[in-house]
């Protein structure tokens, strides 16, 4: 929920981050919980192959405010699950 003032939110696509290179082998409420860390989510989504039911790897997620998705960008390039995100 937008707190930011006495404005309407930003369009969710202004809080908006894919997150990418992330392992198959992640969990979706691991990999969640570690966003958390940069501010309240709205919505999260870590889409799975059809097939074989494992993560495609990558992650979309709307945070409830500019600034905690401007702190997960400040995220790239740095590890997660042993690879670089």
């Amino acid at each position: 929920a937008w707190t930011g003032g006495g404005g309407a939110a930003p369009p969710p696509q202004a809080r908006k981050v894919f997150v990418g290179g992330l392992p198959w082998r992640a969990d979706p409420e691991a990999v969640e919980e570690f966003f958390e860390r940069c501010g309240e989510i709205d919505s999260f989504n870590m889409p799975v192959d059809e097939t074989s039911g494992k993560s495609r790897g990558v992650a979309f997620i709307v945070f409830a405010r500019r600034d905690a998705a401007d702190r997960a960008v400040e995220l790239h390039r740095t590890t997660y699950g042993g690879q670089r995100i």
